[in-house]
C-alpha cells in the first residue's frame, strides 16, 4: 500500500533514481552497482555534509526502487494481528544517495497518540543492545527502524515519520490494517463509592461501577457493546443506564442510584457474545452513624499530664451505620474535652497527624485527632479517704447516694474527651427488615448485677431511677450531649453541653421517647410514631491525667511508714513483709509501665512485687519483703521510673517517693 505525499518533487527524485539505475545497468562510467552507489560504497561519493543544493527526501527502497513518502512494513499486504508487532523502516536520501550524517526521525500514529499503540527503539552501544519505549530514532547511514505494537488498536492506524534537515520537514506515511480482537474477558474494576446513602438521607446516593473488556491478547478492546443488570430492585434501586460501549482502554461503566430501602446490590456486565461478570457488592444504607455503632479509644489512657504540658495521646473514633457498615469517607467528627486540649474535628479516613503515618489513610469509617495535656486540669471534690476496714487499703470516694455502690468522681485529673457527629439513634430491629417499626424497642445498657451501666456517653438509663426526664427512657433515646464531669450518668446544671451547629439545641434537652433517624418511614414520621430527624450521636473516653510527683504512700494501717515512730525492727535472719499503697498526688493510679525500684542498705535484703505497675484508675498495692542479714540500721526507700510519653524512650522521670527506717538487731540465743 503506497501513499505518495511529495507530488511532482517526489516524481523528480524517483526519475533521477531510475536514470541512475539505467546508466549503471548499461555499464556506463561506473564500476560499482547502482544500489552500491546509492549506499556510498561504489566509486561515487557519500553525501556527508557536502551537497546541500538538493533537499532530503524520505521513503524506502523496494527492489532497487526508491519509494518516496512511504514507510516500509513487513506485513506484505496482510493485516496485523490484534496486539501484534511489526518493524517500520524509512530511508533518508539526498542527491540519490543515503544521507550520511545522523538525523533524527520521529514516528507517530493515531493509535499511539490515543494510547492504543506504542513504539520501541533498539540501539547498540559498545556491543550492548538495548530496547526501550520511544518514538524518536537516529538515522545512521540514512536508515531508521522502529518496532510498532498495536496494544489495543484495531481497524486502520495511520503511521507518519518526519525528519527535519536544513530547516525543511519531510514526511512519509503508511496505513497499517489491524485485525479486530475478539472479547475474551470482562473484568470488574471498581465501585466508587462502595457505600451509598438511602434516597433523601443527605449523603452520596450514587455509585459508579466500572468494568474492563479485554481480548485474546490480554489487551483492552474498544467499541464493544455491553449490557448491565442489577441483581435486585429492592426499595427502588436503579441503574442510570442499561448499556455502554467500551472506550479505547476497554472501560465501560454505569451508575447505581439508591432507593428508599437498605440493601446490598451487584451489577452484572454482559457482552453480545455472552461473556459476563458481576461486580462486588455496593451497599445502600443510611450513610449515617448510629449510636451503638460508634466507639472511641485513646492511645494513652494514663498520660502524665497533671504537672506536665504537651503530653500527647491520639484519640481514634470508629463509626458505622445501623447495619454496621463503615460510614462514608469524609464524615466529620467533632471533639471537646474538659481537660487539656484536643483538635476540633477530623474526617473519616483522613490522616491528620503526619507523624503517625503508617499508611496514607485511616481504615474506613475511622479518623483520629491529638489530645495534649495543658490547662484546664479537672478538679473533683477531693473527698478521698483511706478505707482501712479490709486487709488491703483502698482509696475511695464517698457514695453519692444515687445508686448503691455508685460513686461520684471526686478525684482531680479525671478528664473526659467527647466525640460527636450527626447520626441516628439505635433500636432493636426485631423483624430484621432494616426499618424502624412501631413497638420495636430501644437498646439498653445494663451491667451484670442488674444495675445500669454508667458510661459518660449520655445514654439514658435502662429503667427510671427518679422522675427526672433525663432518665426515663433507654440508652439510645438520646438527649443533648454533655460532659458528665461527675460521672453520675445524668446531666447536672453545671455540666456543659457539646454542640456543633445551630441545628441542635444549645441547652440541655432530654430524649423525646421515640426513635429518631433515617430508618423511620415517612408515613410513621408524619404520624408521630418515630422521627426522621437526625441526632447527635456521641461517645467519650476518660483520661487519667496522672502526676509525676510523689503521691500517696500508705501502709495497710493507714499511716505513712516511719512516721511518727514507725521504725521497723527485726532480728538477724528474720523476715518481714511491708505492704504499701502507691498513688499519684490525687489518689489516682500511676502512669503506664511505671518501674518500681527498692533501695536498701547492707544489713537488709529487700525485694518489691510487682516491679512494674500503673495503667490503672486506682492505686496499686506493692509488697516489700525484707530479710535482716546483720546488725545495722538504715533507710529503705522506693524509687519510681516513669516514662511520660509511654514510648519506651530513654528519658524517664525518676524520683524517690518515700522511705522508712529499718533497724536490724543481733539475735540472742536462748
Amino acid at each position: 500500500m503506497r501513499i505518495h505525499t511529495f507530488g511532482a518533487q517526489a516524481s523528480k527524485y524517483c526519475s533521477a533514481l531510475a536514470l541512475c539505475l539505467g546508466l549503471a545497468a548499461c555499464g556506463g562510467g561506473n564500476t560499482g552497482t547502482a544500489l552500491g552507489n546509492l549506499n556510498g560504497d561504489g566509486s561515487g561519493n557519500t553525501d556527508g555534509d557536502g551537497d546541500s543544493a538538493t533537499t532530503v527526501s524520505i521513503g524506502y527502497v523496494d527492489n532497487g526502487e526508491f519509494i518516496p513518502g512511504e514507510i516500509k512494513t513487513n506485513l506484505n499486504d496482510n493485516m496485523l494481528a490484534p496486539g501484534g508487532t511489526t518493524v517500520l523502516q524509512v530511508n533518508l536520501y539526498r542527491n540519490d544517495r543515503l544521507l550520511g550524517n545522523a538525523s533524527d526521525v520521529v514516528f507517530n500514529s493515531t493509535c499511539f497518540i490515543n494510547g492504543e499503540a506504542h513504539f520501541e527503539v533498539t540501539t547498540i552501544t559498545d556491543g550492548v543492545t538495548e530496547t526501550k519505549d520511544g518514538n524518536i530514532v537516529t538515522a545512521n547511514n540514512g536508515t531508521a527502524s522502529i518496532r510498532y505494537t498495536a496494544t489495543s488498536c484495531t481497524g486502520e492506524d495511520l503511521i507518519e515519520a518526519t525528519s527535519t534537515n536544513d530547516g525543511i520537514v519531510v514526511a512519509a506515511s503508511s496505513i497499517i490494517p489491524i485485525a479486530p480482537d475478539s472479547v475474551n474477558t470482562v473484568t470488574f474494576v471498581s465501585s466508587e463509592p462502595e457505600y451509598i446513602s438511602l434516597k433523601g438521607t443527605g449523603g452520596s446516593e450514587a455509585s459508579e461501577v466500572t468494568f474492563q473488556i479485554r481480548g485474546g491478547t490480554g489487551a483492552p478492546v474498544k467499541d464493544i457493546p455491553v449490557n448491565f443488570a442489577l441483581n435486585t430492585d429492592a426499595g427502588g434501586i436503579t441503574l442510570t443506564q442499561d448499556n455502554d460501549i467500551s472506550d479505547q482502554e476497554g472501560y465501560v461503566s454505569t451508575i447505581i442510584q439508591s432507593g428508599s430501602t437498605p440493601t446490598s446490590v451487584r451489577v452484572s456486565a454482559t457482552t453480545d457474545n455472552g461473556v459476563t461478570t458481576q461486580s462486588s457488592r455496593v451497599v445502600a444504607s443510611t450513610g449515617l452513624p448510629d449510636q451503638n455503632s460508634m466507639s472511641i479509644a485513646s492511645e494513652l489512657l494514663y498520660p502524665v499530664g497533671w504537672d506536665q504540658d504537651g503530653i500527647e495521646s491520639e484519640i481514634t473514633v470508629s463509626l458505622a451505620d445501623a447495619f454496621n457498615n463503615p460510614v462514608p469517607k469524609d464524615t466529620p467528627v467533632y471533639f471537646t474535652t474538659n481537660g487539656g486540649n484536643v483538635e476540633a474535628a477530623c474526617l473519616t479516613e483522613e490522616k491528620i497527624n503526619p507523624d503517625n503515618a503508617n499508611s496514607d489513610l485511616y481504615p474506613p469509617g475511622t479518623c483520629a485527632v491529638t489530645w495534649r495535656s495543658s490547662n484546664p486540669r479537672p478538679r473533683g471534690d477531693n473527698q478521698v479517704y483511706a478505707d482501712e476496714s479490709g486487709t488491703v487499703p483502698v482509696l475511695r470516694c464517698e457514695p453519692n447516694g444515687l445508686l448503691a455502690g455508685v460513686e461520684t468522681e471526686c478525684r482531680n485529673g479525671r478528664a473526659i474527651v467527647m466525640a460527636t457527629t450527626i447520626g441516628n439513634e439505635s433500636f432493636n430491629d426485631n423483624n430484621n427488615n432494616g426499618l424502624y417499626d412501631a413497638g420495636e424497642t430501644f437498646n439498653t445498657a445494663t451491667s451484670t448485677n442488674g444495675n445500669p451501666t454508667l458510661r459518660a456517653i449520655n445514654c439514658l438509663r435502662a429503667a427510671p431511677i427518679s422522675t427526672a426526664a433525663s432518665t426515663q427512657y433507654g440508652c439510645d433515646d438520646l438527649g443533648t450531649p454533655y460532659i458528665d464531669r461527675n460521672f453520675n450518668g445524668q446531666h447536672d446544671p453545671d455540666e456543659e453541653i457539646a454542640n456543633i451547629d445551630n441545628e441542635f439545641s444549645n441547652t440541655y434537652e432530654p430524649g423525646n421517647g421515640i426513635y429518631n433517624g433515617a430508618l423511620c418511614r415517612q408515613a410513621d414520621h408524619n404520624a408521630g410514631i418515630c422521627s426522621r430527624n437526625s441526632v447527635l450521636v456521641r461517645d467519650t473516653v476518660s483520661l487519667i491525667m496522672t502526676s509525676a510527683l510523689q503521691g500517696f504512700f500508705l501502709t495497710p494501717d493507714g499511716r505513712i511508714p516511719g512516721q511518727p515512730s514507725g521504725v521497723l525492727s527485726l532480728s538477724d535472719g528474720e523476715n518481714a513483709i511491708v505492704q504499701l499503697l502507691l498513688a499519684d498526688v490525687n489518689g489516682n493510679g500511676l502512669p503506664t509501665a511505671t518501674q518500681v525500684e527498692i533501695n536498701s542498705f547492707s544489713g537488709v535484703t529487700a525485694t518489691v512485687t510487682p516491679s512494674t505497675i500503673g495503667a490503672r484508675n486506682e492505686p496499686t498495692l506493692v509488697t516489700i519483703q525484707l530479710t535482716g542479714s546483720s546488725a545495722s540500721s538504715g533507710i529503705v526507700s522506693l524509687t519510681l521510673n516513669i516514662d511520660p510519653d509511654n514510648d519506651g524512650g530513654a528519658d524517664p522521670i525518676s524520683y524517690t517517693i518515700g522511705h522508712f527506717a529499718v533497724e536490724v538487731y543481733e539475735a540472742v540465743a536462748n
